[in-house]
């Protein structure tokens, strides 16, 4: 570890974002540790902080704002919770370059493109660098990190880029994920599985993910290097719908849908890809700056169902059309299941 970072106590840090899932966890993290903490958002969220937090407001994508709200204020570690384009990146840079010690990005595994091993180094192709669609976001993220990469190259901007794949955990507002499974089984609902259910998917728990983040600040070998950061193990869509239903009590009612049937549906009826299994290493991060996930996929479901319960349940859910291009249409599931449940 870096001499000037001995864990946390007074570090100067800025989290742009920082009121929603990942960036929140992160926050209440390093306040936990002593931070000197300040995060920048455009105020639209409200959501309880930990005392003693600084607030700057601006909208990311209106650089002159980002100048005025950042100009002169000193940090020594600054989380980009929130860089999307490429375009609203590039103004930070002259603001910070020389002036901070460690500029973490957030990135995505979904910057790769489809592989036929597994799992999926750090090395491994980038996927296209222009999409539309949900294929978009994976390909800004592949101009944001070219882009920063870049500047550390021809510049020495200390940056590290880290990479998570899907995110579950207490606190998601995306409500399409785990919740919506947990307020199917609740309610007594069959599940609707796409194919044959084996494909594989890799998820991180959210606290995971948020001690992956602090546990790379200070390691200049990190510096220029972008890093996978997961849970331990992938599981099959069959194991994770299993898994949900075996923490909320219950047990799982499936209806599978054949890959043809899946090709003419009018609405999505699964929040993640089913086509292809996606597996990534986590040893780099592990090698680099012994991050390892506390969380395997079971206690990590259980620690989520636990909080999910207490502070969310199935009377504050909420499925918002076109937030995600995944929108939950229960009534659509019931004709599907009427369609093909019969026999299964």
């Amino acid at each position: 570890m870096a001499e000037w970072y001995k864990g946390g106590k007074g570090i100067r840090t800025l989290v742009l974002g920082g009121t929603r899932f990942v960036g929140l966890r992160l926050v209440r993290r390093l306040a936990e540790l002593g931070h000197d903490m300040t995060i920048l958002n455009r105020g639209r969220t409200q959501v309880q902080l930990p005392d003693g937090i600084k607030r700057l407001y601006a909208d990311r994508r209106d650089a002159n704002a980002m100048r005025e709200a950042l100009l002169g204020k000193p940090f020594d570690v600054v989380f980009d919770m929130t860089g999307y384009q490429a375009v609203n990146l590039q103004p930070l840079v002259p603001l910070f370059k020389g002036k901070v010690r460690h500029f973490i990005f957030c990135s995505t595994a979904a910057v790769y493109a489809p592989s036929e091993t597994a799992p999926v180094r750090e090395d491994y192709p980038y996927g296209p660098r222009m999409a539309t669609g949900p294929a978009a976001y994976g390909a800004e993220k592949v101009q944001c990190e070219e882009f920063l990469l870049q500047t550390y190259r021809e510049q020495g901007f200390p940056v590290t880029i880290i990479r998570p794949t899907l995110v579950y955990g207490p606190e998601n507002w995306m409500d399409e994920r785990e919740g919506s499974y947990f307020t199917r089984l609740l309610q007594g609902r069959k599940i609707l599985v796409p194919g044959n259910g084996a494909t594989l998917i890799h998820m991180g728990h959210v606290d995971d993910v948020a001690d992956a983040f602090i546990a790379a600040v200070g390691k200049q070998n990190t510096f220029g290097q972008a890093y996978n950061v997961t849970g331990p193990e992938a599981i099959t869509i069959n194991g994770y719908i299993d898994l949900i239903a075996s923490v909320v009590g219950v047990k799982a009612h499936k209806v599978y849908l054949e890959p043809g049937v899946m090709k003419t549906l009018k609405k999505p009826v699964f929040p993640f890809n089913w086509q292809r299994s996606s597996v990534v290493s986590i040893q780099k991060a592990k090698d680099h700056f012994g991050f390892w996930p506390k969380y395997d996929i079971q206690s990590g479901m259980k620690h989520t169902y636990e909080w999910w319960q207490k502070y969310h349940g199935v009377e504050r859910i909420e499925f918002v059309p076109g937030r995600l291009g995944f929108d939950v249409d229960f009534a659509y599931e019931d004709e599907l299941i009427k369609r093909y449940g019969e026999g299964q």
